[in-house]
């Protein structure tokens, strides 16, 4: 083999590596800086009082295999540089906040696309219905659900009746759930209410693992 077939299948190797490259993630390889552009801008939280989220994972890839990503630092701020021109997708990631998916991010020569946004927290979100519960026609029971709306995070709940309302039961005072609903029986007792006349209390509700707290309006009558 003379040293010009070994140059040209040092040349040829080098193309395949640096095609190779290109399509793989994370490789560093980016396109001629005539065509990059740039993605960047400040993830928040959702929460009451916003603030910003550090060590979230921004992806951004295109048809064309082209791959970008950045982490935020501190400031919840990221930056993805030397972009292929084009239009993206996103993928946000961080443990603990709900997986966000964004199409269609136009990535132009020269330019920095802005792109700012919230995530939301990956928390369990209770939920009952319905909110009031009328006795006063000699029902004895009634029912209502607990749903759990937002979250794969199984959700522990609770329910708590005031004392004064001895007259009132529930079929299951706590649990577990993931996705789907629970259903709870409410029974009135007459014979516990101490005289006639109208009672109203309420139940309480409770997701003991950060999914909020609901109330239930009950009224019951003795005649």
């Amino acid at each position: 083999m003379n040293n010009l077939s070994i140059i040209i299948i040092v040349l040829n190797l080098s193309i395949l590596l640096r095609s190779a490259c290109c399509i793989t993630p994370g490789c560093g390889c980016a396109p001629p800086p005539e065509m990059q552009g740039s993605i960047k801008g400040r993830i928040m939280s959702d929460d009451k009082v916003p603030v910003p989220v550090q060590g979230v994972r921004v992806e951004a890839d295109n048809i064309d295999a082209y791959y970008g990503a950045a982490t935020t630092d501190e400031n919840g701020e990221y930056e993805i540089e030397r972009l292929e021109a084009g239009t993206y997708n996103l993928t946000i990631r961080k443990m603990g906040f709900v997986n966000k998916y964004i199409n269609n991010v136009e990535v132009k020569v020269g330019k920095v696309t802005n792109f700012s946004f919230t995530l939301e927290r990956d928390v369990p979100k209770l939920n009952v219905e319905p909110t009031e519960l009328d006795f006063s026609h000699n029902i004895e029971q009634m029912t209502f659900t607990i749903t759990n709306k937002k979250s794969e995070k199984r959700m522990i709940w609770e329910i708590k009746i005031p004392e004064s309302a001895n007259w009132l039961s529930v079929s299951k005072k706590q649990g577990v759930l993931g996705k789907g609903e629970e259903l709870i029986t409410v029974s009135v007792e007459r014979d516990k209410m101490p005289s006639a006349g109208n009672y109203a209390t309420n139940l309480i509700v409770k997701s003991t693992n950060g999914g909020g707290m609901a109330e239930i309006a009950v009224t019951a009558k003795k005649k």
